[in-house]
C-alpha cells in the first residue's frame, strides 16, 4: 500500500537530516512526528528515524527509539540491522551488538541477514570474541548467509584480527566468491603473523587468475606491509612496479607502504628515492623515512630530516619521536633530546611508553640522568606511586 503524502515528506526530509547528520533537526522532527501520532502508523518512518540516529552516532537516542519500535511491534530485521551495526561502527568495544544479536534470536521475528552478521562479524573481530565469532559462523551456515560475499569477507576479516589466520585460510579457500577486500584481508592476516612467504603466495594468486584487474591500494599496502627483510626487496619492487603500472603509487597509503618497506627491508636509497617523488607527504610518510634513517644508524640524516619535518608544517606521530629521538641517543645528542622530550611533552605524548623509553635509553646514553629525573619528577601525576617510580627506577638502573 502506497504511502501517504505527508510520510513521504517526512521520509524525504528524515533521509536529507541523515545524509547531512544533523542531529539537532532530526531531533526536533522526531518530536513533531511524535507529537502527530504518525510514528506508530509505519514500519518504514520509524526504521528510517533510527536509521539517522544510528547514522549520527547517537547510540543513547537509537537504543530508546528501538525499545519504542519493539514495543509497538514495528520492529523488523532493518530494525534490528541499524542498531547492530550502529553499535559495531560508534561502539567497537562494546559487546552491545552481539547482545542485541541473541536478543534478535530469541524474539523469533526477524532472521538476521547479510548486513546482520557483518555488524556481528565486526564487533567479535574488535573484541578479539572468536566464540561469539564461531556461533555467528555456525548460524550464518545455517540460515545460507555465509555464500555472500560481503559476509565471507566480513568473516574472514574475524578469524584473521583474532590471530586464527589458518581457519581463515581454510575459509577463504572455501568461498565461492571474492572480491578485493576478500584478497586484502587474507594477505594482511598473513602479514600481521609475519607469514611473508604465505601473504606473497596470495598475492600472487590473485595476480595471476581473473581478480589481476581488481589489485587496488588496499591489496598494495596489506602485501606490501609483509616485507619487511632484505630478502624480500626484489619482491618489493617488483610490487612497485605493478602499483606505478596500475597508477597506485601516487595514492599516499601505497606511497607510505613503500617507503616503509624500503626503509624496513635496507634499501635506503630506494626509500629515498620513494620519499622524494611522494607527493603528498603526511605525517606517516615522514615517520617512515625518520625510522628507516634511524634504525640503520644514519642518525645525523634522521635528526636532519625530522627538522625538515617540523618546518614543513607536519606534526609528528609518537613513533616519528621514537625514531628521531633514538638517533639522538646514537649520536650522545643531549641537547636536540632535551628539545624533542620539551616537543613531545607539548604534543601530550609524556606518558606514550615507547616515548618514555626512547627517552630514557637517550638521557642514560649521554650521561645525564640527573635531567631525566628532573624531567619525569615534574610530570608525576598526584597520587601516582607506581607509574613514575618505576621510570625512575629504570633510569637508575642504565
Amino acid at each position: 500500500m502506497p504511502l501517504p503524502l505527508q510520510h513521504r515528506q517526512v521520509l524525504t526530509h528524515l533521509s536529507n537530516l541523515t545524509h547531512l547528520k544533523d542531529l539537532h533537526k532530526g531531533r526536533a522532527l522526531h518530536a513533531r512526528i511524535l507529537k502527530n501520532g504518525s510514528f506508530f502508523s509505519s514500519t518504514y518512518l520509524a526504521n528510517t528515524l533510527l536509521n539517522l540516529y544510528a547514522k549520527c552516532g547517537a547510540l543513547s537516542d537509537a537504543n530508546f527509539l528501538f525499545d519504542d519500535i519493539v514495543h509497538n511491534h514495528l520492529d523488523d530485521v532493518v530494525s534490528w540491522n541499524s542498531l547492530i551495526n550502529a553499535f559495531s561502527q560508534h561502539s567497537p568495544s562494546s559487546s552491545f551488538s552481539l547482545h542485541l544479536f541473541r536478543r534478535m534470536m530469541r524474539a523469533n521475528n526477524a532472521l538476521p541477514n547479510a548486513h546482520t552478521f557483518a555488524g556481528v562479524f565486526s564487533t567479535a573481530s574488535n573484541l578479539s570474541d572468536i566464540h561469539a565469532g564461531r556461533q555467528a559462523h555456525s548460524l550464518a551456515v545455517k540460515t545460507s548467509c555465509a555464500a555472500d560475499v560481503f559476509v565471507g569477507s566480513s568473516l574472514l576479516n574475524m578469524y584473521c584480527k583474532t590471530g586464527f589466520v589458518f581457519e581463515a585460510r581454510k575459509l577463504f579457500d572455501r568461498m565461492p566468491e571474492r572480491n578485493t577486500v576478500s584478497w586484502a584481508t587474507m594477505i594482511s592476516g598473513y602479514a600481521t603473523q609475519e607469514l611473508v612467504n604465505e601473504a606473497i603466495e596470495i598475492f600472487e594468486l590473485m595476480r595471476c587468475g581473473e581478480e589481476e584487474e581488481g589489485v587496488n591500494e588496499f591489496v598494495l599496502t596489506s602485501v606490501l606491509s609483509a616485507l619487511t627483510s632484505g630478502e624480500f626487496v626484489d619482491t618489493g619492487r617488483q610490487v612497485h612496479s605493478l602499483a606505478m603500472k596500475n597508477g597506485l603509487s601516487s595514492i599516499v597509503s601505497v606511497a607510505n607502504a613503500l617507503v616503509t618497506m624500503y626503509a624496513k627491508c635496507g634499501s635506503l636509497d630506494d626509500a629515498v628515492q620513494t620519499f622524494e617523488f611522494s607527493g603528498n607527504k603526511n605525517s606517516i610518510t615522514w615517520s617512515a623515512m625518520v625510522t628507516g634513517y634511524a634504525q640503520s644508524g644514519d642518525s645525523h640524516k634522521a635528526v636532519k630530516l625530522f627538522y625538515n619535518m617540523h618546518r614543513s608544517g607536519v606534526l609528528p606521530t609518537e613513533f616519528t619521536l621514537v625514531g628521531v629521538i633514538n638517533a639522538c641517543s646514537d649520536l650522545c645528542a643531549i641537547a636536540e633530546g632535551k628539545q624533542l622530550h620539551g616537543y613531545a611533552l607539548k604534543l601530550g605524548y609524556e606518558f606514550q611508553l615507547y616515548i618514555l623509553s626512547a627517552l630514557v635509553d637517550m638521557y642514560a646514553k649521554c650521561g645525564s640522568l640527573a635531567d631525566a629525573r628532573k624531567g619525569f619528577e615534574s610530570r608525576r601525576q598526584p597520587g601516582d606511586t607506581t607509574n613514575g617510580l618505576w621510570w625512575l627506577v629504570a633510569i637508575f638502573r642504565r
